[in-house]
C-alpha cells in the first residue's frame, strides 16, 4: 500500500509540481527507505544502561547507519524545501537571552538543511557543520564550512556545540561526547534537543519503528555526564515536565532540552558499558 501512494503521489507531482507535494513524496520515500532497512536488519533488542537511557543490543554497526544515511536519506533531501524551521527559531531565541553569538565558533553537529548555522551567521558568529552530505549540499557561504566527519575538525575549539536531535542516531554516545570534549575550551557552551526517552519508545512501540533512533535518553544522563566549572555556571534541562518553560510554541512535548555552560564530565563518560 506505500508503495501503491508512493508512486500515485509521483504522478500527481509530474502535473501539479509544488512544495506541498514535493515534501508528501519525500515523505513517503523515507517510510519506504525505513521499511526495507527494518526488513534487511531485524528488529535489535533494547537494553537500559541505569537511569541513564536505553539503546539497541547489538547495535547497528557504524556502516549500516552510514550507508543508509549518505547513500540513500540525504540523497532525498532534494525533493524537500530548505527552509529555517520553528524549532530552530525557538532555539536561537532561548539561546541568545544569555549568549553573544558575534565573533564566536559554533558547531553544528548534524546540521541538516543548515537553518540554525544561517541562524547563527546572521548573529555574526562563524559556524562549522558536521553532516554527511553531498557536495552539492554544501554550505559555501562565507562564515559557513562543512565537514562529513568530526575527526576533521582536530586541533580546534569551540565557543558553542550545537547538537539538535542529532544524539539519538548516533551508534556511540560515548565516543560522540568524549569527541565533544576535545574540541571544547574552558568555557565552551553547550545546547542539544533530543526526543524524551521514554515517551519516544512508547510512541515508537505503537507505530512498530524504531529506527533510525539508536538511543532513547532520560533525564538523569544529562544530569551526570555534565560537571559545574564555576559558581555561577547553569545546567538547564527542559523535558516533558516542565517543556512549557522554554517554549510555548509545540503542543507535543516529546522533547527534551539541554543548555549549559558545564563540561564534560569525561569521568563519568570512561564509566559507560554498552
Amino acid at each position: 500500500m506505500l508503495e501503491l501512494k508512493y508512486y500515485i503521489l509521483r504522478i500527481f507531482n509530474f502535473f501539479y509540481n509544488s512544495s506541498t507535494v514535493r515534501q508528501a513524496l519525500y515523505n513517503f520515500k523515507l517510510n519506504l527507505i525505513k521499511k526495507k532497512f527494518r526488513q534487511k536488519h531485524k528488529i535489535k533488542t533494547l537494553k537500559k544502561y541505569k537511569d541513564y537511557f536505553y539503546f539497541f543490543y547489538p547495535m547497528f554497526k557504524d556502516h549500516d547507519v552510514k550507508e543508509f544515511y549518505s547513500n540513500t536519506y540525504f540523497k532525498l533531501r532534494k525533493l524537500s524545501p530548505v527552509n529555517i524551521s520553528t524549532r530552530e527559531i525557538s532555539q536561537i531565541s532561548h539561546i541568545k537571552k544569555n549568549y553573544d553569538f558575534k565573533n564566536k565558533r559554533v558547531l553544528n553537529y548534524g546540521s541538516g538543511k543548515g537553518g540554525f548555522s544561517y541562524l547563527c551567521k546572521l548573529l555574526g558568529a562563524k559556524v562549522s557543520e558536521i553532516d554527511l552530505k553531498t557536495k552539492n549540499e554544501n554550505s559555501l557561504d562565507e562564515g559557513i564550512t562543512h565537514h562529513n566527519n568530526i575527526n576533521e575538525l582536530k586541533g580546534e575549539k569551540f565557543d558553542l556545540i550545537y547538537a539538535s536531535h542529532s544524539l539519538e542516531h548516533v551508534t556511540d554516545i560515548r565516543k560522540t561526547l568524549k569527541e565533544f570534549e576535545e574540541i571544547s575550551k574552558e568555557d565552551t557552551f553547550f545546547f542539544f534537543e533530543i526526543p524524551e526517552g521514554e515517551t519516544d519508545i512508547k510512541l515508537r512501540k505503537k507505530s512498530g519503528n524504531f529506527f533510525p533512533h539508536l538511543f532513547y535518553f532520560n533525564k538523569n544522563f544529562f544530569k551526570n555526564i555534565f560537571l559545574k566549572r564555576n559558581e555561577d555556571d547553569f545546567l538547564e534541562i527542559y523535558d516533558n515536565e516542565n517543556f512549557h518553560k522554554y517554549s510555548t510554541a509545540f503542543n507535543k512535548f516529546n522533547k527534551m532540552v539541554i543548555w549549559t555552560n558545564y563540561k564534560i564530565n569525561s569521568d563519568v563518560l570512561d564509566k559507560i558499558e554498552y
